[in-house]
C-alpha cells in the first residue's frame, strides 16, 4: 500500500501480485483528499504500519 503526495493529487495505491507472470500484478489507486487524513487512519488501530 502506498499514499503519495505528488504536489497536485495525494493517491492511496494498493498492489497485488497473483503470479510471477508479466500480467500477475494488478494496481488499484485512488485520489483522496488529504494525506494528512488518510495517513491517520491508515495508522488506526488494527492497520498496518505505514512506512
Amino acid at each position: 500500500m502506498r499514499l503519495r503526495d505528488a504536489g497536485g493529487a495525494v493517491t492511496l495505491c494498493v498492489k497485488t501480485i497473483s503470479s510471477d507472470a508479466i500480467d500477475g500484478t494488478q494496481e488499484t489507486e485512488t485520489t483522496v483528499g488529504s494525506f494528512e487524513d488518510t495517513h491517520a487512519l491508515l495508522e488506526a488501530p488494527g492497520n498496518a504500519e505505514v512506512p
